[in-house]
């Protein structure tokens, strides 16, 4: 009787360590996805700020080049214009900005794109504000979208793979 009830406090022992080791087991599996979910998160919400500023950026710059005859589907005012070139440094400050905040969370490759871009602007001859100012800057920027939406994509889609897994 004695080795019939050790034997089975010894069973119901190891099924509670078992028990007990793939709980932990489990829950710090969970956590390190959740981990990985929320970085991706993160990652994502980067990429959409900054596409989101490159498109006002765009916006600004189409705006402009419509005044000025360049595409002329309306009649703007001059005070737009003067707008515009309110609206385009803060939208690059903004741009820039983001850009910065966003290198912590994105690969060395946005960052090469970013700072592309950059140099591209800063090659931009600012004197004088005219039409090939805001073409020049309105291409820099679309060009430089376009790349990071395919990192975007490429960065998503890789990391989707390994979350699934």
């Amino acid at each position: 009787m004695c080795t019939y009830t050790s034997s089975v406090l010894m069973s119901a022992a190891i099924a509670i360590a078992v028990a007990l080791i793939t709980a932990v087991v489990t829950a710090h599996l969970a956590f390190q996805r959740y981990q990985r979910e929320k970085w991706l998160d993160r990652k994502l919400e980067k990429y959409c700020v900054l596409v989101s500023c490159m498109c006002e950026v765009v916006r600004i710059c189409d705006s402009e080049i419509n005044w000025m005859g360049l595409v002329s589907d309306r009649d703007i005012d001059s005070s737009e214009s003067q707008s515009n070139v309110k609206e385009i440094k803060t939208a690059l400050s903004e741009l820039f900005r983001q850009a910065d905040i966003a290198e912590m969370f994105v690969s060395t490759d946005f960052v090469d794109v970013m700072r592309h871009m950059e140099s591209e602007i800063i090659k931009i001859d600012g004197s004088k504000i005219d039409g090939m100012y805001w073409g020049s800057l309105r291409e820099a920027v679309d060009t430089a979208k376009s790349d990071l939406i395919e990192l975007a994509k490429k960065d998503v889609n890789k990391r989707s793979l390994f979350l699934s897994a």
